[in-house]
């Protein structure tokens, strides 16, 4: 019977692995990976909440851009607000353009008959079918000066274009309270209604006018903002002087993040509103 090798059997044996230097190789393998993980999670967690608070900033701040822009060309005296437990309403009528009417010749407004047109002093304005104008808007309530109830506005009944001469369709004549300084017209769309509610800031148009505000005036609506934990407007009518309101919105946004925290972004904007009818 052949004898084996002293010298391979030892070299063989000094190969191996015994399993208490596996058990020794592994638990140095958790303790190197639980000192990375202090020194990575961290950062990680870090990088992932910054960039959610980066792109929730960008919502808040895009929905409030938004609404400050759309603010800035409202018809004067039409900005609303209406809160009611805990949904919140912002609703004003829009403008896309305007100019002064004629009050001496020409085709002059006439607030004493049923007028159908007038002229246009200076360049003429741009006018889309199913816009209306509006006269003199002095705001909600005040008799003959309130364009959400219609008695100073008429609906314009000509093709979409640029017109010196403006035809509207009137059943009435205009209040003649509306023959006063600065003789100005509005031409202006549906009105829009940006409604907190739900979680959501959502914007409406398409409903058209209700003489009262309403938290759900219907029409189409978009969403402008999700995950809304906070939304509140308010608006002040001679907050700044007689011819300026004051607009404010409160715009909360939060998400959970992974491991259970949540990041939340609050904005707060306040918008001067021409009040100059």
């Amino acid at each position: 019977m052949p004898r084996r090798n002293p010298a391979i059997s030892n070299c063989r044996r000094q190969r191996a692995f015994t399993l208490i230097e596996m058990i020794i190789v592994m638990v140095i393998i958790g303790i190197l990976f639980a000192v990375v993980g202090i020194f990575i999670v961290g950062p990680v967690q870090a990088y992932y909440s910054g960039s959610v608070r980066a792109e929730l900033t960008d919502v808040a701040a895009n929905a409030v851009e938004r609404i400050s822009r759309e603010l800035h060309m409202a018809l004067p005296n039409s900005v609303r607000v209406l809160v009611s437990g805990g949904t919140s309403a912002l609703e004003f009528i829009p403008t896309t353009d305007g100019g002064r009417y004629a009050t001496e010749s020409g085709d002059k407004l006439d607030f004493t008959a049923i007028d159908t047109s007038f002229d246009v002093l200076g360049p003429a304005v741009s006018i889309a079918t199913g816009q209306s104008i509006v006269v003199y808007n002095l705001g909600q309530g005040i008799v003959g000066s309130d364009a959400y109830a219609g008695n100073n506005r008429r609906t314009f009944s000509g093709a979409t274009g640029s017109y010196a001469n403006v035809a509207i369709t009137s059943a009435a004549a205009l209040p003649a309270s509306d023959f006063a300084p600065p003789y100005r017209f509005f031409v202006v769309s549906q009105p829009v209604s940006y409604v907190c509610a739900g979680g959501s800031l959502t914007r409406y148009t398409g409903y058209g006018f209700l003489v009262s505000q309403s938290i759900s005036p219907g029409g189409g609506g978009g969403v402008v903002a999700s995950n809304v934990t906070s939304c509140g407007f308010t608006y002040d009518a001679s907050a700044i002087a007689t011819r300026t309101g004051l607009a404010t919105v409160a715009l909360s946004i939060s998400r959970t993040l992974p491991n259970g925290t949540a990041e939340t972004v609050s904005l707060y904007h306040a918008i001067h509103v021409d009040n100059l009818p």
